[in-house]
């Protein structure tokens, strides 16, 4: 048998089932050792894309905008990416003008954040200014709550996981919700910034 079977979740009663009764009972045996299915691509309004709709979605007008900018943005290539690696590829997904725009925010707020939490902990000295946690103000203590809970959620997770948790995080921490102190800053800083590079692959943080 081979290792894994990968189609739509339409095989399930297609080829999944074929093969499997077949090879069954001809060998004995399954014909995978796992069946891995995803779901498709609608539009917002969870309806199968098709011409006679014009409801298609063509990733290079996503990318680089198409002729009417107001009506089709372009929002790059790091949308587009956060799109893949934000949804359950397990079920339908969806995709359309409101999801791209609450994607492209959700794209700056990490961004954003991100650059905060790094400016905030330019002039950081640990050997100075380090408050021990049992002195922190409670806000502070939340936001080091908040961000364990985050980093602990599960020991691998899934690409969706991680955006979708940087996101809740990040919605948390602004200039007007900010901890207190800087020795805050650099603990939420210190821990966050090192997990960047889960988001790398969707969203270019750098340069």
């Amino acid at each position: 048998p081979v290792d894994m079977y990968l189609e739509g979740s339409d095989q399930h009663r297609g080829w999944f089932q074929s093969s499997l009764l077949t090879s069954v009972a001809n060998n004995g045996i399954a014909p995978f050792k796992t069946v891995l299915t995803h779901g498709f691509v609608l539009d917002d309004k969870g309806r199968k894309m098709s011409k006679s709709l014009g409801n298609i979605i063509d990733p290079m007008v996503v990318m680089d905008g198409g002729k009417n900018s107001q009506k089709d943005p372009a929002y790059g290539a790091d949308v587009v990416r956060l799109w893949v690696s934000s949804v359950d590829y397990s079920t339908d997904v969806l995709i359309g003008s409101t999801v791209l725009k609450q994607l492209s925010d959700a794209s700056r707020k990490i961004r954003n954040t991100a650059r905060f939490l790094l400016g905030n902990i330019h002039d950081f000295d640990p050997a100075k200014d380090a408050v021990p946690y049992a002195q922190l103000p409670e806000l502070d203590r939340y936001m080091l709550h908040r961000l364990s809970e985050v980093l602990t959620a599960r020991p691998h997770p899934s690409a969706a996981a991680v955006v979708r948790q940087s996101w809740q995080l990040c919605s948390k921490i602004s200039p007007a919700s900010s901890p207190q102190s800087s020795a805050t800053w650099q603990k939420i800083s210190g821990s966050i910034c090192p997990t960047l590079p889960l988001t790398n692959p969707y969203l270019k943080l750098g340069g």
